[in-house]
C-alpha cells in the first residue's frame, strides 16, 4: 500500500490526473495526515527541477500522505488552458479536498494545502472556503493575480485580448475570463474565514512576485 500511486479525480465533469505519495508505513487501517500540493501559473504537478515531486517525497518520508495534481487545463489533466481561471482552480482544489477525505488511511481532521505561486493564491481561498484545512503553506504566493499577469502583458496584448477574447503569454492562451476572475477573487479577505496553522515561504529576491505580498498574507493571517 506504500509508494507512489497514479490517481484520477473528476472535477467539474473533467478528469484531473496526479500522483499520491504514501509513507513507507502506510496502512488503510491507520489514519495519516495528508497534504495537497498545487502548482503555479502555466506549471504542472512536477514543476521545474521536480520541485513538487521532491516536496511530496519529503512529506511522505515524514509520515504524511502527499497528493499532487494538475489543475484542469494544465499538465496531463483534461481541459484547455485558455478556459482556466483562479475560480476554476479553486473549484478543482475544493473537489480534491472532498475526494481525499474519503480515501482509506487518511485522517480527515489533519489535512493541509501547499500552494506554489498561483497555487498558493488558490490554496488560500480553498482553505478558507472549505473549513476543512488544518494547515496551509503559501510558497511565493501572489496577492493580486490580475496585476501579476498584466505586468507580463504588452499594450498589443491588451488590444488582442479585447478583440479575440484571449492573449498569448509565452505560448499560453490566457482567456479574458482569467482576468475577470482574478479581479473578483481577493484571498486576503477570504483568509478571514481561515483559523488553522499557516506557513509563508518567499524569496526576498523574487522578481515575479514581490516579497511584500508575503507580508500582506502574514498580516491577513
Amino acid at each position: 500500500m506504500s509508494g507512489e500511486v497514479y490517481a484520477e479525480v473528476v472535477s467539474r465533469g473533467q478528469t484531473m490526473r496526479g500522483m499520491i505519495h504514501r509513507p513507507a508505513e502506510f496502512s488503510s487501517a491507520r489514519r495519516f495526515p495528508a497534504v495537497m500540493l498545487w502548482h503555479g501559473f502555466t506549471g504542472t504537478r512536477g514543476e521545474p527541477h521536480r520541485l513538487l515531486v521532491k516536496t511530496a517525497r519529503a512529506l511522505a518520508e515524514r509520515g504524511i500522505v502527499a497528493a499532487r495534481f494538475d489543475f484542469i487545463g494544465s499538465g496531463e489533466s483534461d481541459g484547455e488552458f485558455v478556459e482556466m481561471t483562479p475560480e476554476t482552480e479553486i473549484a478543482d482544489a475544493l473537489n480534491l479536498i472532498q475526494w481525499i477525505q474519503s480515501q482509506p488511511g487518511v485522517d480527515r481532521t489533519r489535512l493541509g494545502l501547499l500552494g506554489l505561486s498561483l497555487g498558493g493564491f488558490v490554496s488560500a481561498c480553498a482553505a478558507a472556503r472549505s473549513q476543512q484545512i488544518a494547515a496551509l503553506a503559501l510558497w511565493s504566493a501572489p496577492v493580486d493575480m490580475e496585476e501579476r499577469i498584466r505586468q507580463r502583458a504588452t499594450p498589443e496584448d491588451a488590444r488582442k485580448l479585447q478583440e479575440q477574447g484571449w492573449v498569448d503569454l509565452h505560448g499560453y492562451r490566457v482567456g479574458a475570463g482569467f482576468f475577470e476572475s482574478a479581479a473578483r477573487v481577493r484571498p486576503l479577505r477570504e483568509l478571514a474565514e481561515y483559523s488553522g496553522r499557516a506557513l509563508i515561504a518567499h524569496g526576498t529576491a523574487d522578481q515575479t512576485v514581490p516579497v511584500e505580498e508575503a507580508h500582506q498574507y502574514a498580516a491577513a493571517l
